[in-house]
């Protein structure tokens, strides 16, 4: 991947798939520039999809349990193209390649998710594009599955294993969603939910105090190797945890200074 020097970190986001050793990696600047990327955990392997003009919104964004599909929500502003300017797309993961495509016009509705068993369903009632056949649509889990977090990221974490711990109470509490999940060694992982940001904290035992982790951006538990992945300052790192805390932190990659460029999707 070719590379230049920047100024201030990319910032970085990841959509673990659920049931296979795969990612989708989000890779946000400079300024309305994402670079989506694939990572195979198995052997921390990074692959560049595509790059984006424009913004794509993490928070609307899913991959399937088996890591080959995944969907997002895109902006470009161009109002006058039959996509509205806004709109979410069906894609093979990790590129941008439409397998369906659904315009919104507004950041109110837009993605979608996948149900455990892979069927997705979009937050539109018309496509532009019609969907394939694979993977199956549905109208209804949504409603079946019960996620009392939402239509989105919180309906999300909760899916994958975070446990909703504390959420706004009245008009004048702060917006601030709190999850929790456990992670090895007897530690625990906790995540708010901020208007515009997330923080990130480690706290061992039911009891024991919270250590924040200032810089973190994102971070989830990698199941399949047991340990805790997370971004910070553009980079993406895997520790294993004991007793003490982190253990041999590495770093995975450094995604900082990467200049966009054209690629296409595979047919």
């Amino acid at each position: 991947m070719e590379r230049r020097q920047t100024t201030s970190p990319a910032r970085v986001h990841v959509l673990l798939a659920r049931d296979a050793p795969t990612a989708v990696v989000l890779r946000r600047g400079p300024s309305l520039r994402v670079a989506t990327l694939g990572w195979d955990r198995r052997d921390d392997r990074f692959t560049l999809g595509q790059w984006y003009r424009g913004r794509i919104t993490y928070e609307k964004c899913d991959i399937s349990p088996d890591g080959r599909h995944w969907i997002y929500f895109a902006i470009n502003g161009r109002r006058l193209d039959p996509t509205l300017g806004m709109y979410t797309v069906l894609a093979r993961a990790p590129y941008l390649k439409a397998l369906g495509l659904w315009p919104v016009g507004d950041t109110w509705g837009g993605g979608g998710l996948f149900s455990a068993e892979g069927e997705y369903w979009p937050f539109h009632d018309q496509p532009l594009i019609a969907p394939p056949a694979e993977p199956p649509l549905s109208s209804d889990f949504l409603h079946r599955a019960g996620w009392p977090g939402g239509a989105h990221l919180h309906a999300r974490l909760q899916r994958d294993g975070w446990t909703c711990v504390a959420r706004p109470e009245g008009r004048d509490s702060p917006w601030v969603h709190v999850f929790e999940r456990p992670v090895p060694a007897g530690w625990t992982l906790i995540r708010e939910d901020h208007v515009r940001h997330e923080a990130f904290a480690l706290r061992r035992g039911r009891s024991g105090p919270a250590l924040p982790l200032p810089g973190w951006g994102w971070a989830d538990l990698d199941a399949d190797r047991d340990r805790l992945v997370w971004a910070e300052a553009g980079c993406l790192w895997a520790a294993g945890l004991d007793a003490a805390g982190l253990v041999r932190p590495t770093l995975l990659v450094d995604l900082n200074g990467m200049v966009p460029h054209r690629t296409r999707a595979p047919d």
